[in-house]
């Protein structure tokens, strides 16, 4: 009838607001909201963890039930690993619900990084894009800072400390670390820069 199609809309919504928080591994999330966006495949089509099975390990050791304190992924060029670790930002955005670093070789490269593959995530995943703005008249949408319930999602280069400054993260994200520059601008190593922007 008129009235349940009408009201059918506002069920969903209000038994979402009430269910209790998904605990899911980085994997789990992945395969149930992730979106990989035209940009980066071709066409706009749902992660699968299949499609890098490999993968699956490296992230889901940042689960708070999983020990490890640090992971390292020896990888060759284009086997989805960068897609792996835009898993990880939606997760600990949407999932985890906790602030973030996410760091490149420089500040020129992040910020194109942020537009081609952060922000068309944001746009093509909806759990993403129902707590994350991306109107460039919000305030809390900037390239490099991405403002989310919980927390924030700070991007920067190795090769800039300023760009590496922060309020203590729980969660820190690198690609291509071995390219990262040996000193950043005279205050040491851009690992150990970040080490002690981070806590457990």
């Amino acid at each position: 009838s008129p009235m349940i199609s009408t009201t059918e809309p506002l069920l969903k919504a209000f038994l979402q607001a009430i269910a209790p928080e998904e605990d899911l591994l980085p994997s789990q999330w992945a395969e149930k909201y992730r979106m990989i966006s035209s940009e980066a495949a071709g066409q706009m089509i749902p992660w699968r963890n299949e499609f890098c099975p490999f993968m699956v390990e490296p992230m889901d050791t940042f689960h708070p039930d999983n020990p490890s304190e640090m992971t390292v992924v020896k990888k060759s060029i284009q086997i989805c690993a960068s897609e792996a670790m835009n898993n990880l930002w939606g997760w600990i955005a949407h999932s985890r619900k906790q602030s973030q670093m996410l760091i490149l070789g420089t500040v020129e490269t992040m910020e194109d990084y942020s537009d081609l593959r952060i922000k068309t995530m944001i746009r093509d995943t909806p759990v993403l894009a129902a707590i994350i703005s991306e109107d460039t008249r919000d305030a809390t949408n900037k390239k490099l800072l991405k403002n989310y319930p919980g927390g924030f999602g700070k991007m920067g280069g190795a090769n800039s400390p300023v760009s590496m400054r922060s309020h203590p993260v729980p969660y820190l994200l690198g690609d291509e670390v071995d390219g990262w520059t040996a000193d950043a601008g005279g205050e040491g190593a851009p690992l150990d820069i970040l080490k002690k922007r981070t806590y457990a």
